[in-house]
């Protein structure tokens, strides 16, 4: 069974969104540093890799931050 790449991308990111803050103590600045870039990329990646409609993506983007 083959997942697209759409869900792949999609779950990837989500997981590192939520994931990677909890690196925070343990190593802070690669972890605040990994976050920094997810952040930065999230909506890029979404858009050259999914289908998806992301119009109400930034209200789900200002929660995770």
């Amino acid at each position: 069974m083959h997942l697209p790449v759409e869900y792949i991308v999609v779950t990837a990111v989500i997981l590192g969104r939520f994931l990677l803050p909890l690196l925070i103590p343990r190593w802070p600045l690669p972890a605040v540093l990994a976050c920094l870039v997810l952040d930065g990329l999230d909506q890029t990646l979404f858009q050259t890799f999914t289908s998806f409609d992301l119009g109400g993506y930034q209200g789900y983007d200002k929660a995770l931050d």
